[in-house]
């Protein structure tokens, strides 16, 4: 996987900043954020970066949070996405548009399979 990545850049500033705003709330010590961003220093992946969260949440809360925060966002975003994907087959196909609709809702299908099910989507 490519290095440094405006993906990878992204994250990484995400990261930053939430380590920041829990250091001035006082949720963590100037000690744990030299710990976490020596660590994070190692990552040059969002693979990697994933990888991090997941193995430092325990020893970090502050880590498993951010890694919450971050998972709820990109779920907001897939619905926004499916969402207007809806709306805008509702006008040629509402019955095709009703069942993207139920089977965004069913837990046991990824969203790589609605992808592959619903090409629309990556058109949102």
């Amino acid at each position: 996987m490519e290095t440094n990545t405006p993906s990878y850049v992204e994250l990484q500033n995400n990261l930053k900043q939430f380590l920041a705003k829990e250091l001035e709330a006082r949720h963590i010590t100037v000690e744990q954020i030299m710990a976490i961003l020596l660590i994070f220093g190692q990552t040059s992946t969002v693979d990697e970066i994933d990888i991090f969260l997941e193995i430092f949440g325990e020893t970090f809360p502050v880590l498993r949070d951010f890694d919450l925060q971050r998972r709820e966002g990109k779920k907001i975003a897939v619905k926004d996405q499916v969402k207007d994907t809806v709306i805008t087959m509702i006008a040629t196909d509402p019955m095709r548009a009703a069942q993207l609709a139920k089977d965004a809702t069913n837990n046991d299908i990824s969203w790589e399979e609605l992808l592959a099910k619903y090409p629309e989507l990556n058109q949102a």
